[in-house]
């Protein structure tokens, strides 16, 4: 409790106690006919932190203290409805060329580079993957020279990532927000009631004031559905009690990098 892996032992605890909530619904989800379920009895004087345990018997307790609890009729059972297989006959069908349906591209050079036998890299997924590791300005060559000694691309990507990220963070109002004055959230999920996650690229909350800004990274050209993208992103931040004041577009291959939305 009092080491220096207290955090994440605590993380772990409350891991696990959440894979057990699953498996137990799980289980408790596929039964058709009744129900059973046996646990280990109660303590006879619980504690307060009893019920938070992680066991099956605490996690009961937290319902009720008195069992059994019988719900239904015990007679009762489901029948098996008969069902009349319907039949069809297929009718013969000529073998399709494979010619026809299948082409082959005799150049590899956009996808393999046959010289040194490795994968070309998507550009725009590795400089966002870079992006989403810096919390604050100061940090990118520490993130950049980390991710290339654990190999993740190679000395020419390297360059050019660096090249690219400097370039960005040299315009004044691309590295105010990426400076100190907020409170970072890169690629946090968000979970709507409806079950639909979103994951915003960087969430800011101003220090001060507590508005939120939200900034969505594009390597490509602008598009409308990335301004529905972000509406989107905002609205439900704002249904969760966030005041959003700003929505920005950053888009890293253009002239005009920042698009306010």
């Amino acid at each position: 409790k009092y080491s220096f892996f207290s955090d994440r032992a605590r993380r772990e605890k409350d891991l696990s106690l959440l894979d057990n909530i699953n498996k137990l619904y799980v289980a408790m989800t596929r039964a058709k006919e009744r129900l059973y379920i046996f646990s280990k009895s109660f303590p006879d004087k619980p504690s307060k932190e009893f019920a938070r345990k992680g066991r099956l018997n605490s996690f009961l307790y937290s319902f009720s203290d008195n069992y059994p609890i019988i719900i239904g009729d015990e007679n009762n059972s489901c029948q098996d409805t008969q069902k009349e297989e319907s039949s069809f006959l297929v009718s013969a069908k000529n073998k399709l060329d494979w010619r026809e349906v299948i082409s082959l591209r005799h150049s590899a050079n956009e996808i393999w580079d046959p010289n040194t036998k490795i994968l070309q890299r998507d550009w725009g997924k590795l400089l966002h993957r870079v992006l989403s590791k810096i919390v604050y300005v100061d940090q990118r060559n520490d993130i950049l020279d980390s991710m290339y000694r654990k190999k993740e691309f190679s000395d020419e990507e390297y360059n050019k990532l660096k090249k690219t990220i400097d370039s960005l963070f040299s315009d004044p109002s691309i590295s105010y927000y990426f400076s100190d004055n907020w409170h970072v959230r890169n690629e946090k999920e968000i979970l709507t009631s409806t079950g639909r996650i979103y994951i915003p690229d960087r969430l800011l909350i101003d220090k001060d004031s507590g508005e939120m800004v939200i900034i969505d990274y594009k390597t490509g050209s602008e598009k409308e559905e990335y301004i529905i993208q972000i509406c989107e992103y905002a609205k439900i931040l704002e249904q969760m009690g966030y005041r959003v004041v700003k929505k920005i577009l950053l888009y890293t291959q253009e002239k005009n990098k920042l698009q306010f939305v």
